[in-house]
């Protein structure tokens, strides 16, 4: 007895053959069927049905090609021993060399010292120790290291690692490399921008200081002198009224005109106006304020830039 073949699953069966079906048993119906006849009409089928699968496995290609060669993302997969079995175009760019001769080398060819070596060694034994035996890490999968190329140069990248593990085959790894130069560059950048602002804020002979809707929350060394605080655990939380007698020239209470200045800042984006500000140990002084509205961290803030005017209004 001969033994019939399996057939294919319902979903491929449908997927595939019923469209080519329909079409043979459309020429059955509309013509007589010989032998001759339907075994071309076979053939026909056959080929058509290969021309599909050739489209559809192209289709499938091109969106692995864009996926994995035309990304600005290195990938690399490594076996378990560390060497690199296979890399997409952007790794033999980061890398500097051609695609063919990063095969068969080993990853920690292009950690510069000890210290790099020793933290991709941490991060490929956690990766390949299961998860039940692993420890956590705060950096989970992820590593920023040091690459040195062939030429000397070095790079700052972020390395991401996923265990491959397939049945029957021995575990690999899949990683990601991510030059992060510029993003280093900016940081530093913005470190340098905020140690300059943060030193001319400290040496500026004006009395400047930054306060939200209910309270200081810095100041500069002048703003200490000006107030007559020891130190800044004196002035920071404090209320601009808090500072201020209980009512201003012209009789308007100071904490309701202090909140109506500072509503109108940010309102406005900036406010200059005179206030009668008092020192901690309560003597009195006429000032010039400026308040300027800015963001801070992404909470809005004012900057203040504070005046003795005292001797003017003597003058005046």
């Amino acid at each position: 007895m001969v033994k019939q073949a399996p057939d294919r699953p319902l979903t491929a069966y449908r997927a595939a053959d019923t469209p080519l079906r329909a079409e043979a048993e459309a020429r059955l119906d509309s013509t007589p069927a010989t032998l001759e006849s339907t075994a071309q009409w076979v053939h026909e089928l056959q080929n058509a049905e290969l021309q599909r699968t050739q489209l559809d496995l192209q289709a499938v290609h091109d969106v692995y090609f864009d996926f994995f060669e035309r990304v600005p993302v290195g990938y690399l997969t490594l076996d378990g021993e560390g060497w690199i079995t296979s890399a997409n175009l952007m790794a033999a760019r980061l890398l500097g060399e051609y695609r063919v001769h990063l095969l068969r080398q080993p990853f920690a060819r292009w950690l510069p010292d000890d210290t790099e070596r020793r933290r991709w060694r941490e991060l490929f034994r956690n990766l390949l120790t299961p998860a039940a035996e692993l420890e956590p890490t705060p950096t989970g999968n992820q590593v920023e290291l040091v690459l040195r190329l062939a030429d000397g140069r070095r790079f700052p990248v972020l390395l991401d690692g996923l265990c491959r593990a397939r049945a029957g085959e021995p575990p690999g790894l899949r990683i990601a490399l991510t030059d992060v130069s510029v993003l280093q560059q900016a940081q530093h950048a913005l470190r340098d921008s905020e140690t300059r602002l943060r030193a001319l804020f400290d040496t500026s002979g004006n009395a400047l200081m930054l306060l939200d809707r209910q309270a200081f929350l810095d100041c500069n060394p002048a703003t200490l002198r000006l107030f007559g605080c020891a130190s800044r655990a004196d002035f920071l939380g404090l209320h601009p009224a808090q500072l201020s007698p209980p009512t201003q020239p012209g009789g308007a209470a100071s904490r309701a005109l202090a909140d109506q200045r500072i509503d109108t800042a940010f309102r406005q984006g900036s406010h200059r106006f005179e206030w009668r500000h008092c020192r901690l140990d309560g003597a009195e002084f006429m000032a010039e304020v400026l308040l300027t509205a800015l963001e801070l961290g992404g909470k809005p803030v004012l900057q203040a830039s504070v005046h003795d005017i005292s001797a003017r209004k003597q003058l005046e």
